[in-house]
C-alpha cells in the first residue's frame, strides 16, 4: 500500500508539470503573436501615419499673418481696411483657471519627490490644496494687472473670459458629438454593435485645438498699452502680445457741408443765419459694407466656421492656409460677409526641420480688394439731408399726413390719434446710374454705427418703429402706389390690351353704377374729376402726369391678374438683385394662398392690393423704361457679372410714359410740380435745380400698420398700433437739361403722407448732392 501510494504521487507530478509548461508556452506564443500582429499593423497597415507622426516631431511649423483685402468705393476711397494693431492673448487654461490647478499639482509632486508614489489619493489632494492658493493669487494678480493696463473693469474682463469659455465649450461639445457618432458607427460596422451602445461622450472627449491655444482677450490696443502688456507678459505665464492687424472703417464718420439755401423756404434757416453748415454723418455705409464678427458665432443650424473651412480638408488631408483659427474675425454682415472668400487672404507657413535645420517658407497671400459702385461721399451727403434736424424726415404741417398710432386713454383703452408734428420719419434713397444700373447710393434712415452695436445693441434692435438695423432700401416690402403707373402703361400697350390713340374717361368712380367703390383720388380730396378738368377722356401721358386712378384701374382690369404678375416679374418684382449687402426682399406680385379676383387686378393697376417691392425695385424699373425696355440687374460690386434682358417694350409706350413723367413735373396739374404749403405760404416748384431736367412720378401708398406683438394671443387686430398711414414715394429720371437721363433717384418715406409734399423735396436735395459730387 505504501509503495502504491508512492508510485501514484510520483506519477502525478510530471503530469502537472507538463500541463503548466504547455500553458506557459501557449501564453508565450500568444504574446509573440500579439506582438507580431502589432508590429505588422504599425509597420504595414499604419506605417504612413506613424511615419508622419515621427516626421512631425522632427519639424516645427509657424503660421505668419495675412492681410484682409480692402473695400473701396467707386472713386477708390477706403471703406474698410486692415491696419497694424496689437492684440492681447491669454492661454485657454489660464482663462478657465485650470493653469493654477496644474501648477499646484506640479508643485506638490516636486515637493514630495520620490514619496509621491507612496502617498494616498487623499494625501495627494491635501498637498495640492495647500499649494493651490498661491497660484490662484498669481492668476488674480494677472487679471488685475491686465484690466488696469486696458483701462476696463474686472467685470468686463470676466464677461470676455466667460464668452470665450462658452464659445470653446460649444465647439468642443459639437465635435465630441461628431466623434461619438463616428466611433459608434465604426463599432457597428465591425459587428460590435453591443459595444457601440456602451460608448459615451466621456470616451471621446479629448481636448480640442481651441482648448490648447491662446485666445484674444483684447484686440486693437494702443502702442503704450502694448508696451505695458509686453512687460507684464515677461513675468506672467500664459499672457502673450500679438502684433497683428485690426479692421478699421475710415469713413465710419464723415463731415459734409449742407447748403440750406437750397431747401424749400419753409425749411430754410431764419434771417441772419448761416445757410451752409458742416455736419458729421455717422455710419453712412454701415448697412452696405457690413461688419466683422467673432469666430464661430453663427446662427442656429449653420456650420461652424472651423468646420466650413478647417485646417485640413477632411477627404484629402490637404492643408488650407486660409483656414479659421482661434482669434480670427469673420465677415459677419454686408459686403464683409458676402465677399469673405475674396477678402480673406492665405496666411504664410514657416516649416523648420530639427534634424537638418532646413527652413521652408510659404509666403502669405493678402486678400483681394473689393471695389464697389457706391460713392461714399454722395451716400454721406444724402444721409446728412435725412437727419431730422433739417426737417425733411419729420412730420410737417404741409405733409397732409394722417399718420396714426395707438395711445392709451385714462380708462386704459386704446384710441388711434395722429402722431404729433415733429415726429421722426423713416426713409430710404436709391440712386442708380441710368445707363448701367450701377448703384451710386443706397441710403437708409435711421441707421447705426458699429460702436453702437458693440456698446448698446438694445438701441439698435430694441425699437420696432425706428428699426435702425433694417436696410429699407432693399430689405423691407412696401406697397408701391402710383409710381407703378408708367410700368402699367408700357405693359398694357406692349401686351396689346391698350391703344395709345384712345382715351379713357376718368370720372369719380371706376364703375358708375357702384358709387363709393374704386374712387379717383382727386374726387375723394377735391370733389372734382379729371373728366371735368379736361372735358374729355385722358391720354396715357396725361394720366401719368395727373396720376389718374380711374385710368389705371381700367388698365389693371383689362390686363388681369395673371398678365400683371407676368409683367411685374419682367420688371424684376419677385427677384432679388443679389447685391451681397444682406437680406434683400425679392418683391411679390399676385395673391398668395388664395384665388385671384378682378379686384386684385384693379388695385394692382395703381400699385395697391397684392403687390409690394422695395425702393431698389422702383429705381430698377424706371431705369428699364429709360433704356427703352432693356433691364440690367442692379449691382454694387464692380466685379459682379452684368445681367441684362430685353423686355421688348413698345417704343411708343416708352416715349409716352416718359412724356407723362415730364408732365408730372412741369405741368401745373402734375402731382410732382409744386409743393402746396400750409395756408399763407405760396406754392413752390418741387424741382428748381439750375441746368438739370427731372422726369418723375409721385406716389402715396396705403401701407400695413406696424403693430406691437402681432403674434400675441389676441392676434394683430387687437395689438397696439405703433405706426399707421400712407407711404410717400418719388421716383425720377435726372440728367443735364436737354440730354438723356443719367441717373435714377428713388425716395421712400414711411407713413409720411403725400409723395409730392414729402419725398419730392428730398429727391431735389439728392440732385443737389449729385451736383456737389460732380455728377451733374
Amino acid at each position: 500500500m505504501q509503495r502504491f501510494g508512492y508510485l501514484h504521487s510520483t506519477s502525478f507530478v510530471p503530469s502537472m508539470f507538463v500541463r503548466r509548461l504547455v500553458l506557459l508556452l501557449a501564453v508565450g506564443v500568444a504574446i509573440v503573436v500579439v506582438l507580431v500582429l502589432q508590429t505588422c499593423r504599425l509597420t504595414i497597415v499604419e506605417a504612413d501615419r506613424w511615419l508622419e507622426v515621427a516626421d512631425s516631431r522632427l519639424s516645427t511649423e509657424r503660421y505668419t499673418p495675412t492681410t484682409r483685402g480692402r473695400i473701396l468705393d467707386r472713386r477708390g476711397r477706403v471703406l474698410a481696411e486692415d491696419r497694424p494693431a496689437f492684440d492681447v492673448l491669454v492661454e485657454y487654461e489660464v482663462i478657465t483657471g485650470q493653469w493654477a490647478e496644474r501648477m499646484a499639482e506640479r508643485s506638490a509632486r516636486r515637493e514630495a519627490g520620490d514619496d509621491w508614489a507612496k502617498l494616498s489619493p487623499r494625501e495627494r489632494g491635501e498637498r495640492i490644496a495647500r499649494a493651490l492658493p498661491a497660484y490662484r493669487n498669481q492668476q488674480e494678480l494677472l487679471w488685475h494687472n491686465v484690466a488696469a493696463v486696458l483701462g476696463v473693469e474686472r467685470a468686463e474682463l470676466e464677461d470676455r473670459r466667460n464668452a470665450i469659455k462658452s464659445r470653446v465649450q460649444r465647439m468642443a461639445n459639437h465635435l465630441w458629438s461628431i466623434w461619438l457618432e463616428e466611433r459608434q458607427e465604426a463599432l457597428v460596422g465591425s459587428g460590435r454593435s453591443s459595444r457601440a451602445e456602451a460608448v459615451t461622450i466621456a470616451d471621446v472627449a479629448q481636448p480640442i485645438r481651441e482648448q490648447r491655444e491662446s485666445h484674444v482677450i483684447a484686440a486693437g490696443i494702443t502702442e503704450s498699452q502694448a508696451a505695458a502688456i509686453r512687460r507684464l507678459a515677461e513675468r506672467s505665464p500664459g499672457l502673450h502680445l500679438d502684433a497683428g492687424t485690426r479692421r478699421t472703417y475710415p469713413l465710419e464718420r464723415v463731415r459734409v457741408e449742407v447748403d440750406r439755401s437750397t431747401f424749400p423756404t419753409a425749411l430754410q434757416p431764419g434771417e441772419g443765419a448761416i445757410a451752409a453748415v458742416e455736419v458729421e454723418v455717422e455710419g453712412p455705409t454701415v448697412h452696405v459694407v457690413g461688419r466683422m464678427r467673432e469666430l464661430n458665432r453663427v446662427g442656429p443650424g449653420e456650420a461652424l466656421d472651423t468646420e466650413r473651412r478647417p485646417e485640413r480638408d477632411p477627404s484629402s488631408g490637404e492643408l488650407d492656409l486660409g483656414h479659421y483659427r482661434a482669434g480670427d474675425l469673420v465677415g459677419g454682415a454686408g459686403i464683409e460677409a458676402s465677399r469673405e472668400e475674396v477678402l480673406r487672404g492665405l496666411r504664410g507657413l514657416v516649416q523648420k526641420r530639427l534634424d537638418t535645420g532646413e527652413v521652408r517658407e510659404t509666403p502669405a497671400v493678402d486678400g483681394r480688394d473689393v471695389r464697389l459702385t457706391l460713392d461714399a461721399m454722395l451716400q454721406a451727403r444724402i444721409k446728412a439731408v435725412l437727419d431730422p434736424s433739417f426737417g425733411f424726415t419729420v412730420k410737417q404741417p404741409w405733409h397732409k399726413s394722417t399718420t396714426q398710432r395707438h395711445v392709451e386713454a385714462e380708462d386704459g383703452s386704446l384710441r388711434l390719434e395722429e402722431v404729433p408734428l415733429g415726429t421722426e420719419l423713416n426713409a430710404a434713397v436709391v440712386v442708380l446710374d441710368a445707363e448701367s444700373s450701377d448703384i451710386l447710393a443706397l441710403v437708409t434712415h435711421p441707421s447705426y454705427t458699429r460702436e453702437e452695436l458693440r456698446t448698446d445693441a438694445a438701441s439698435v434692435f430694441g425699437d420696432a418703429v425706428r428699426a435702425p438695423w433694417v436696410n429699407r432700401a432693399v430689405s423691407k416690402p412696401y406697397a408701391p402706389g402710383s409710381i407703378v403707373k408708367p410700368l402699367i402703361l408700357t405693359a398694357a400697350v406692349s401686351a396689346g390690351v391698350h391703344n395709345l390713340n384712345t382715351t379713357i374717361e376718368c370720372g369719380p368712380y371706376l364703375f358708375p353704377d357702384k358709387p363709393g367703390y374704386y374712387r379717383d383720388w382727386i374726387y375723394k380730396q377735391y370733389g372734382t374729376t379729371f373728366l371735368a378738368r379736361f372735358g374729355r377722356g385722358l391720354y396715357g401721358d396725361e394720366a401719368i402726369g395727373v396720376s389718374s386712378n380711374i385710368y389705371f384701374y381700367t388698365l389693371g382690369m383689362w390686363m388681369g391678374v395673371e398678365r400683371l404678375v407676368e409683367w411685374y416679374g419682367k420688371f424684376g418684382v419677385g427677384e432679388a438683385a443679389g447685391l451681397g449687402v444682406g437680406f434683400e426682399y425679392p418683391g411679390s406680385a399676385g395673391p398668395r394662398g388664395r384665388r385671384a379676383y378682378q379686384a386684385d387686378a384693379i388695385l394692382m393697376g395703381i400699385g395697391q392690393g397684392p403687390i409690394d417691392w422695395t425702393p431698389l425695385h422702383a429705381a430698377d424699373s424706371y431705369a428699364t423704361i429709360a433704356r427703352s425696355g432693356l433691364r440690367i440687374v442692379p449691382r454694387i460690386d464692380r466685379d459682379a457679372p452684368i445681367e441684362h434682358r430685353n423686355l421688348r417694350l413698345d417704343s411708343t409706350s416708352v416715349r409716352v410714359s416718359l412724356e407723362g413723367l415730364r408732365y408730372s413735373i412741369e405741368h401745373e396739374w402734375g402731382t410732382g410740380h409744386a409743393i402746396p404749403f400750409e395756408e399763407g405760404r405760396p406754392r413752390e416748384l418741387t424741382f428748381d435745380v439750375p441746368g438739370v431736367e427731372v422726369l418723375g412720378k409721385t406716389g402715396t401708398a396705403t401701407a400695413a400698420a406696424i403693430v406691437e406683438d402681432p403674434d400675441g394671443p389676441e392676434g394683430p387686430e387687437a395689438a397696439r398700433v405703433l405706426r399707421d398711414g400712407d407711404h410717400a414715394w418719388f421716383v425720377g429720371l435726372v440728367g443735364p437739361e436737354g440730354q438723356p437721363a443719367r441717373y435714377v433717384v428713388a425716395v421712400l418715406v414711411e407713413y409720411a403722407g403725400s409723395g409730392g409734399r414729402v419725398s419730392g423735396p428730398i429727391a431735389e436735395q439728392v440732385i443737389f448732392a449729385l451736383k456737389a459730387e460732380g455728377y451733374l
